[in-house]
């Protein structure tokens, strides 16, 4: 099988290279993270969050395949066979490169890539950019996660146009809906994870809609990528450190 350097990957390379080496031998080193019930319950909301993204792009067409092949076929039929389309989950490869992206929005040569997270933001006080300038801790790995996205993605198609974005909570935002987290249930069964979509989100859409906002971080993902990153053992900017670190999984 492909051993391919995914957004995941690359984000746990980052707190470690080592790592990677781990997460490829599951059956013999077990991830504590899996087994954390407070974790996983931050996992189950930034499922639920997801989900509503993909009911408020109700048009989108969603690459539902988890094989990544099969994907990546259907991803690329959908983009050749129209200038105008929007994608959900679509699977980009380039090389040993291979993403999933939350949401694409492709306009003829232009694309819009949006990373949906659950992340809470407050637009009334914008939370990226410190006082003093430079991304806030908080948010750099998520303009990470975005920027390496944005890296693949203009490999696979150098002469696009690529806008980027976070999608997240507006907690300036009061909800007009009542148990809104309630229309999302959360199924663990069979080992997988799914969200079950209560039919009545489609009556009330417009009201729930405004709780996710979308935020440019155009700015923020060109200085990620010029910058050098610093994780353990390595010094480099984001497009040298990632074909080092697939060079280094794929062997």
């Amino acid at each position: 099988m492909p051993r391919y350097l995914t957004k995941s990957r690359f984000k746990l390379a980052i707190e470690c290279p080592t790592k990677l080496f781990y997460s490829s031998r599951k059956s013999i080193y077990k991830d504590n993270k899996q087994e954390d019930s407070f974790l996983r319950m931050l996992a189950d909301g930034g499922f639920q969050v997801g989900q509503l993204a993909k009911v408020i792009f109700k048009d989108g067409h969603e690459i539902k395949s988890k094989d990544a092949e099969k994907a990546e076929a259907e991803t690329l039929k959908l983009l050749s066979e129209n200038e105008e389309i929007v994608l959900l989950e679509p699977a980009i490869r380039y090389k040993n490169f291979f993403v999933r992206i939350d949401v694409l929005i492709k306009r003829k040569n232009t694309f819009e890539l949006i990373e949906v997270k659950a992340k809470s933001y407050n637009s009334a006080k914008p939370e990226v950019e410190g006082a003093k300038g430079g991304i806030l801790k908080p948010m750099l790995p998520y303009i990470q996660d975005v920027a390496f996205q944005k890296f693949v993605l203009q490999l696979a198609f150098p002469d696009s146009a690529i806008s980027t974005y976070l999608m997240l909570p507006d907690k300036a935002v009061t909800s007009e809906v009542d148990g809104l987290n309630q229309m999302f249930k959360v199924d663990h069964t069979d080992h997988s994870t799914k969200v079950v979509v209560d039919e009545k989100i489609h009556t009330i859409i417009n009201e729930a809609q405004k709780l996710l906002i979308k935020v440019s971080v155009d700015k923020y993902v060109v200085d990620v990528l010029s910058k050098e990153i610093e994780c353990p053992g390595l010094i480099e900017t984001l497009p040298n450190l990632a074909e080092h670190l697939a060079k280094a999984y794929e062997s």
